[in-house]
């Protein structure tokens, strides 16, 4: 692995958010390419980093923190997906969190659907974890049995309430 330096200064939202704790790395070594790593030590559930963004459409640099409402920022764009999250996005807080100890050179992932009903931009997932979920396309589309093994967001449990009281039964193959 590289050492980790700071995100780098040319990306265009770099004066959003400055972190000592943090670093955008793309050294070749993340399935992923570009990732955001710990630079320092984080404990379950302290404290990472703010939601920091500005409202905009849907788009597959934006995180969904509500029913209706994306936001797209700096250094969300570099939380790649893991079906083992390390952190967890709280939508509501507009905070993320760690999911787990974090160690140096940890990279920092959450579970997409946790924020994300509807994808633009499903994909096959590579995270290799024991209980992958495959094909990443949103909440909509896994059974309330996997939703049930991560931590999920108010706004996608009330979308999933409102697609099973509107028989709009979500895909029950765990």
């Amino acid at each position: 692995m590289t050492d980790l330096q700071p995100y780098p200064p040319r990306y265009p939202f770099s004066n959003t958010f400055q972190s000592d704790r943090l670093a955008i790395v793309n050294d070749g070594g993340s399935i992923h390419g570009i990732s955001l790593l710990a630079k320092t030590s984080f404990k379950r559930g302290e404290f990472v980093l703010p939601l920091i963004g500005k409202p905009a459409a849907r788009s597959y640099r934006t995180i969904q923190v509500d029913l209706g409402r994306h936001l797209d920022g700096a250094l969300m764009a570099f939380m790649n997906h893991s079906c083992q999250p390390t952190s967890i996005v709280q939508a509501r807080a507009l905070g993320v969190r760690a999911a787990v100890d974090l160690k140096p050179g940890d990279e920092i992932t959450f579970f997409y659907p946790s924020t994300e009903w509807n994808m633009v931009r499903p994909f096959e997932c590579l995270c290799g974890a024991r209980e992958c979920i495959g094909f990443v396309a949103g909440a909509q589309y896994l059974s309330t049995e996997i939703l049930r093994r991560y931590f999920i967001n108010p706004h996608i449990q009330e979308l999933t309430a409102e697609a099973f009281i509107h028989g709009q039964a979500l895909n029950e193959q765990a």
